[in-house]
C-alpha cells in the first residue's frame, strides 16, 4: 500500500468530525500501529484515557460492546472505516496505509530505516523501503519524503 498523504488524511478527519469514535479509531492507529482487531479490542486497562469520553459506554472495551465475538466487531469497524474513506474520498483506504503513513512519516522525521523496519515488523530493510520509502528520489525529490512529505531539511 501507499503511504496517506497530509491531504489525505485530513480528508479522513474531516469525513470523520461526525463520528468521533470513527475518527479516534483512525487516529490511533495512525499513531500506535495497532492493528485493527487490537485497536477495537482495546480494553480500558490499557490506560488510553484521551478517548475515554468519546469511546462507548461500555465499561471493559473502547469499540467491543463485549457481547460478539471480537472478530466479528474487527469486520464492522473495518467497514466503517472503508465507509469513511469512501466520505473522504481516500481511494484505497484500509488500515495497511496508516501502518505505511507511520512508517514514512518517522522516516521522514529522521529515524533509521533499520530501526523503522523493526517497529513495523517488516523485517528486512527491502520491504521497507518498498511499504515506507515511495516516491524518494534524488535531487530536488530527495529532500521530501514518501507522498510529499518533508524530511527534516525541508521543514521549516
Amino acid at each position: 500500500s501507499i503511504p496517506l498523504a497530509v491531504s489525505e488524511i485530513g480528508a479522513l478527519l474531516a469525513a470523520s468530525e461526525k463520528k468521533q469514535r470513527e475518527r479516534a479509531l483512525i487516529l490511533l492507529m495512525r499513531y500506535s500501529d495497532l492493528a485493527i482487531g487490537e485497536t477495537v479490542a482495546l480494553s480500558r486497562e490499557s490506560g488510553v484515557r484521551a478517548i475515554e469520553p468519546i469511546c462507548g459506554t461500555n465499561r471493559d472495551y473502547y469499540w467491543w460492546t463485549g457481547r460478539r465475538m471480537p472478530v466479528t466487531c474487527t469486520k464492522c469497524w473495518r467497514a466503517g472505516l472503508g465507509r469513511v474513506g469512501g466520505r473522504a474520498g481516500v481511494e484505497g483506504f484500509c488500515r495497511h496505509r496508516l501502518h505505511d503513513t507511520l512508517g514514512a512519516s518517522v522516516l521522514a522525521g529522521g529515524v533509521s530505516i533499520n530501526d523503522v523496519s523493526l517497529l513495523l515488523g517488516y523485517g528486512p530493510i527491502t520491504k521497507t523501503e518498498s511499504y515506507c520509502a515511495r516516491g524518494t528520489g534524488s535531487g530536488a525529490a530527495a529532500s521530501r519524503g514518501p507522498r510529499g512529505m518533508p524530511t527534516n531539511e525541508t521543514r521549516s
